[in-house]
């Protein structure tokens, strides 16, 4: 198997113009107002369709090992936690990201299909897509899992349809905001974690989204602190979700931007990183999240 690059760098400074138009697609973020209200947990198939399961091994294989998620930003380039990739939490060689899977199954070669009702919905094979090279931010702190965060540059482009979509990289002006105390979109895969879990029943292996509470830094750096890690809150979010759903521990924050009163489209705020339980009754399971507005500039300016 050929092994991936991994570098940890920041490429030089590009010329002011090539930053603004460094590849991004016009179109991202796809919002549908009607699956933002229909309050359920299971996405439909073609509800966040940047969700990216990342993938150890050869692609070719019928049974892969998938590890972590991924979150598509480009039609060559997705985003990742550094500890996914790297020792030593890290599974190993990063080799490729399966996009447009809905049910988090071993078999990767067939359609996922669920019953509501009467009615049938399905998702089609999804895309099994190679990685080229994966860049790890110099900066990263595997002690305190601070700037915990990858760029996969993809071998080709995805083929973007329904299923398949980039998310939005979050608007300039959203730099230097903080979301807290805000109510926010999550989404991913149960069981997509560092540690060991449970084997989980085929209906709960399907695409999840949740509204989660973002919290203070001052609380989040205190329930860290109990745990034995620092917490940066320029870099880090924490934010809160019932017990129960806990399983739900890699996926992606998602913030709404709008036109007037109306939902435009969605923008990625943070990718998971680790997750404690509090020892509060009843406890709540906090998810710490790696912001991606700091990260914004060096994210495209690694896009080449």
């Amino acid at each position: 198997m050929e092994c991936i690059p991994v570098v940890m760098l920041i490429f030089g400074m590009l010329p002011a113009f090539l930053t603004q138009i460094q590849g991004l697609d016009l179109e991202c973020g796809k919002l549908r107002e009607a699956q933002l209200y229909n309050m359920k947990q299971i996405t439909e198939p073609d509800e966040y369709p940047w969700v990216g399961r990342v993938g150890f091994g050869n692609s070719s294989d019928p049974n892969p090992d998938l590890k972590c998620s991924a979150v598509l930003i480009h039609k060559r380039y997705a985003l990742l936690s550094a500890r996914c990739v790297l020792t030593p939490y890290g599974f190993g060689d990063a080799t490729f990201i399966l996009f447009g899977d809905w049910q988090a199954t071993e078999n990767i070669r067939k359609e996922d299909c669920r019953r509501e009702g009467n009615n049938l919905k399905c998702s089609p094979p999804p895309q099994a897509v190679n990685i080229e090279e994966l860049v790890v931010h110099p900066m990263y702190d595997s002690k305190n899992f601070d700037y915990e965060i990858a760029l996969a540059k993809l071998v080709g482009n995805v083929q973007f349809s329904d299923f398949v979509q980039p998310i939005c990289l979050p608007p300039v002006r959203e730099v230097e905001g903080n979301h807290i105390a805000q109510r926010l979109e999550m989404t991913g895969f149960r069981g997509e974690t560092f540690n060991k879990v449970e084997p989980l029943a085929d209906e709960y292996r399907f695409r999840t989204k949740l509204v989660v509470q973002t919290a203070s830094s001052e609380f989040c750096a205190w329930n860290w602190q109990q745990v034995g890690l620092t917490f940066n809150s320029e870099n880090q979010l924490c934010a809160m979700v019932d017990v129960r759903d806990s399983a739900l521990t890699g996926g992606t924050l998602m913030g709404i931007e709008f036109e007037g009163e109306k939902p435009r489209n969605f923008y990625v705020i943070g990718i998971a990183s680790i997750t404690v339980k509090t020892a509060s009754k009843p406890p709540v399971i906090i998810h710490k999240f790696m912001r991606i507005a700091p990260f914004r500039d060096w994210i495209l300016k690694n896009m080449i």
